[in-house]
């Protein structure tokens, strides 16, 4: 099974075989497709399709598992479908909807494969189900247990989906 990894410096999404060698790069700065200002966190879902956030340019692009660009969504903003320019957590769960963390307007938006918002929950706080500042995510598809790093409060945060 071979790796993948971000590289936020050089904007590009490394691939290494099973053993680690280095295999192929791919990716340029910029906005256009299969170009990245910041990717940061990567995601497949059972189709083996690649979900990244691509945090400089506040959205999420899709791939196929040989880096071929399928489609992307997300631009910056604070409302439904947008993102703050932090988005450093990503997960697909086994139905294949997306989730993708707003760091700084501390939620999660749950999306389907091509994008398409289908939930979204979460706000500043400190209180049971608030957030300040989430980092990551990763989901328990037997439980339906979603986890969330609650960083600024110093917790993980389980939620359950539907």
């Amino acid at each position: 099974m071979d790796t993948f990894t971000s590289d936020r410096g050089g904007s590009e999404v490394l691939k290494f075989n099973n053993n680690g060698t280095f295999m192929e790069k791919w990716g340029a700065y910029g906005s256009g497709a299969k170009q990245f200002v910041r990717p940061h966190a990567i995601a497949f879902d059972s189709k083996d399709y690649m979900y990244i956030t691509d945090m400089g340019n506040s959205r999420v692009q899709k791939f196929d598992k040989n880096g071929t660009f399928i489609l992307t969504w997300g631009s910056y903003g604070t409302g439904k479908d947008l993102f703050s320019g932090s988005i450093p957590g990503i997960a697909v769960d086994s139905k294949g909807f997306v989730y993708v963390i707003d760091r700084l307007e501390s939620r999660i938006q749950k999306f389907d494969g091509i994008g398409t918002l289908k939930a979204m929950w979460g706000s500043k706080g400190s209180s049971l189900g608030e957030l300040n500042k989430p980092e990551d995510i990763a989901i328990n598809n037997k439980t339906g247990e979603v986890f969330i790093t609650d960083t600024q409060n110093s917790r993980v945060q389980v939620f359950h989906i539907e």
